[in-house]
């Protein structure tokens, strides 16, 4: 079972998962190390929106996919 810790989405203590900083979809594994904790929910909840952004091939820009990221941590 894995830990229960704050989520930095919501902010539930909650059993979390590892959202890497930089997708590895999208920019590799190489050097992508940093990671914050996110719940389940919150997880589902950022990939879709990250599916959702992608353009044909599947990709995105990083400056699109950190505008992403930070408005949905700003969202309550």
């Amino acid at each position: 079972m894995r830990p229960l810790k704050v989520c930095t989405k919501c902010r539930q203590l909650r059993q979390f998962e590892r959202h890497h900083i930089l997708p590895i979809r999208h920019f590799g594994r190489k050097g992508n190390r940093l990671v914050f904790r996110l719940c389940q929910r919150c997880h589902k909840d950022i990939e879709h929106i990250i599916t959702k952004a992608e353009d044909g091939r599947g990709k995105l820009t990083e400056s699109r996919y950190f505008q992403i990221l930070f408005t949905f941590l700003e969202e309550v």
